[in-house]
């Protein structure tokens, strides 16, 4: 979807309001309830009121079908589109007419897709803490595959980490104390380990806090590393249903092995295989993805190419 396809859906969409929803500014006072049900007292007639919300409920599921940008809830709506939210707040949520009090206002909320929709790249990996680091790392290097990283001890929060990918596109951190009092210390205190925090990829680390900010959603231990290498955030389990979330802008590529990705410049690869090719290409979330591609499959490719070009 285009920025530029969001106006003209909205006229459409204002069109529908008029024909459809224009019954609803006079006759339905809408009410919205703890288990987020619809109700109008405006009429006595119960026959009118059942008429009224089938209505309702037909343009709600119009917009849902026809607009999948637009997002309807009962107690919370949010669309793309500011004038389809100022239409649908006009017509649906009148503050107080006729002596009619709204106990809980339906509202429509303008949703920027940027932040919504890219906020976070991806899940760059999951951090595992452990007492029996060597054993960890025999199990998952030795028996699994794991390609070991980039590795540090952090002497202020008494923790050693190392990385290590699994596959094209899948990263673990491994974790273990670094001494007495440290960041692993209560977690380890009860176990032999766990998944201590996932980390995701965020391309605007400053962007990501404005949208949690203005989502009144807690976070902590802002850090940026020397020549911004690494800047983080964290969200407490209490707020992310019961998970540890780091969000950090980096560059993947700094912290796994060169064995599993690109030099510096370089962004495919492609090698004879069998009748056909493997393709090998660079990945935005670090590492390489390949493909393989029979004869005539790379035939198609080239064609494709040349026609794109």
């Amino acid at each position: 979807m285009t920025n530029g396809s969001i106006p003209t859906q909205g006229a459409q969409v204002k069109q529908i309001m008029s024909s459809r929803l224009r019954v609803l500014q006079h006759s339905l006072r809408a009410y919205c309830t703890p288990s987020g049900y619809l109700f109008s007292l405006a009429s006595p007639c119960i026959h009118s009121n059942i008429i009224i919300i089938a209505q309702a409920g037909f343009v709600i599921l119009f917009l849902i079908i026809k607009y999948p940008y637009t997002i309807l809830l009962f107690r919370h709506a949010y669309c793309t589109d500011p004038e389809i939210s100022d239409v649908l707040n006009s017509l649906l949520c009148p503050s107080r007419q006729r002596g009619t009090i709204i106990n809980q206002r339906i509202f429509f909320k303008t949703l920027h897709p940027m932040r919504y929709g890219t906020m976070i790249s991806r899940i760059d990996h999951v951090s595992i803490a452990t007492r029996d680091y060597d054993k960890a790392l025999h199990f998952f290097r030795d028996i699994l595959g794991a390609v070991p990283g980039t590795f540090a001890e952090d002497e202020t929060t008494k923790f050693f980490w190392q990385i290590l990918s699994l596959g094209d596109l899948s990263r673990i951190e491994l974790i273990r104390k670094a001494g007495k009092g440290g960041l692993l210390e209560n977690f380890l205190e009860d176990k032999i380990g766990g998944v201590h925090h996932i980390t995701l990829e965020t391309p605007d680390i400053l962007k990501t806090m404005k949208v949690l900010d203005e989502n009144n959603i807690p976070y902590f231990g802002y850090s940026e590393f020397p020549g911004g290498i690494w800047k983080e955030i964290f969200i407490h389990p209490r707020d992310a249903f019961g998970v540890l979330l780091q969000i950090a802008e980096f560059s993947p590529d700094d912290w796994i092995s060169d064995s599993v990705k690109f030099p510096p410049g370089k962004k495919w690869s492609v090698e004879k295989s069998g009748d056909g090719l493997k393709l090998s290409l660079a990945h935005p979330g670090g590492g390489k993805v390949y493909v393989e591609l029979t004869g005539e499959e790379a035939k198609n490719f080239l064609r494709d190419v040349e026609k794109a070009l």
